[in-house]
């Protein structure tokens, strides 16, 4: 019998004390972007600033090149400097990898350094991170969210349930395989996203996506992050389509992902 996600695992999230104060609601740190692709963690970023304490940005590149572009449109995060950055690896309760990340060298080298050096640490691989990494160091505080041809070019093969499952166990993590069809695997659970429509297709939703399961890792389960995430954008996306059709973008996910995720929580 298959497990599909429901407004249950939104439910289900850890929420807020009344008496807490911050840095006790989750903190985040984003690690990508570059000159080419500083929107993919604007958007990122934008997304886990909405639901936790604290959101760091860190990227290899130019800070004075990208970090103007993105204070001009951001101001909910942090930055981070090289020199700082295992500090804030150790501090941070999530670490997210991969949007706008460039595939070079100098990046699979970070990427493998963290794992290497922060061998237990709740880490995502998103995007060009889940090409960067070692498959073999990955444990069971790790999600990594391919699309369809992510999924391929890493594992040879086309994205499956069976075989979701079965690299879910290999390398002890939460696989969150996007697609039209969302397939959400841990080494001992499995469910299915069937929410949301064609308009996830647009560029950066999938960025919308990995800082939502950034946020929601920071004090939650691997695998209930990753259901609750996906049904959420794919909630968001439906409620869009009502007046929007599907000409909506992934800034209106940004807009409207509070909203959607009020009626969840508290129908």
């Amino acid at each position: 019998m298959k497990n599909f996600t429901t407004k249950h695992d939104t439910q289900s999230l850890s929420t807020p004390k009344p008496t807490s104060h911050k840095w006790q609601n989750g903190s985040v740190l984003v690690i990508g972007g570059s000159h080419r692709y500083h929107g993919a963690p604007l958007l990122a970023v934008s997304a886990a600033a909405r639901f936790v304490d604290i959101v760091h940005f860190a990227c290899d590149e130019n800070y004075k090149k990208i970090l103007p572009r993105m204070r001009g449109k951001l101001f909910e995060f942090i930055p981070v400097f090289s020199r700082e950055l295992k500090t804030y690896v150790n501090h941070v309760d999530v670490v997210l990898l991969g949007p706008g990340l460039e595939l070079h060298a100098k990046n699979q080298k970070l990427v493998r350094s963290i794992q290497k050096q922060f061998p237990k640490k709740r880490l995502i691989f998103d995007a060009g991170a889940f090409r960067l990494a070692d498959l073999n160091a990955l444990h069971d505080q790790c999600i990594v969210s391919p699309n369809q041809k992510e999924f391929l070019d890493i594992f040879g093969a086309t994205r499956s349930p069976k075989l979701v499952k079965k690299y879910a166990k290999k390398f002890r993590c939460t696989i969150l395989a996007k697609g039209p069809i969302s397939y959400i695997a841990s080494p001992t659970a499995y469910a299915e996203n069937h929410t949301g429509n064609q308009g996830l297709t647009k560029g950066g939703t999938g960025d919308v996506l990995a800082g939502l399961l950034a946020a929601f890792f920071t004090k939650n389960n691997p695998f209930l992050s990753a259901k609750a995430a996906s049904f959420l954008l794919g909630k968001t996306a439906e409620q869009l389509w009502e007046s929007r059709g599907y000409a909506f973008s992934a800034t209106d996910l940004l807009q409207d992902i509070p909203l959607v995720f009020r009626k969840l929580t508290h129908p």
